[in-house]
């Protein structure tokens, strides 16, 4: 059973309005940066939390300013992800973030990744909103094998001598 699903970009550009960036991830899936994020989305009645991923493909470039933060609850994102046309048929991606830690509050910085495309995937079940959201409660909403299911790729093993 999935418990996955994949959002087309329109919405995946909404998914960072209220979200955590808690993990990155990198050759999981070759030339693919995969964000690893708890998002509040709307349930209609309240805000509830999902697992979410965002998958960016023929992903060469990652800026990420985070000069002598500590980042003990991850990258709190507040706007809609943004993105503009570059070079070779890619475009740079921009997230509004700030970091929070127990006294203090960071400026506002900006991620940009440049790729081609991103793939995003939303868990299925959805969480009370708690903060910050526990390794158990995450990965009892849905695991990153769970989105690779659903992308369509497994990462490859690397085999020991």
């Amino acid at each position: 059973m999935e418990k996955v699903n994949l959002l087309d970009e329109a919405d995946a550009l909404k998914l960072t309005r209220r979200a955590v960036i808690v993990g990155i991830h990198w050759n999981t899936i070759p030339w693919t940066l995969i964000l690893d994020i708890d998002a509040e989305l709307w349930s209609g009645t309240e805000y509830v939390v999902c697992r979410a991923w965002m998958a960016f493909t023929g992903f060469s470039q990652i800026s990420l300013p985070i000069n002598n933060l500590r980042l003990p609850q991850g990258i709190l994102t507040n706007y809609d992800m943004k993105y503009e046309p570059v070079a070779n048929h890619s475009k740079a991606y921009q997230i509004s973030c700030y970091a929070i830690s127990e006294d203090d509050i960071s400026e506002s910085f900006e991620i940009r990744i440049i790729a081609t495309g991103v793939i995003t995937g939303v868990s299925k079940q959805s969480a009370e909103v708690s903060d910050p959201v526990s390794h158990f409660q995450r990965v009892q909403l849905a695991t990153l094998d769970d989105f690779l299911e659903a992308f369509g790729s497994q990462p490859k093993k690397i085999e020991q001598n």
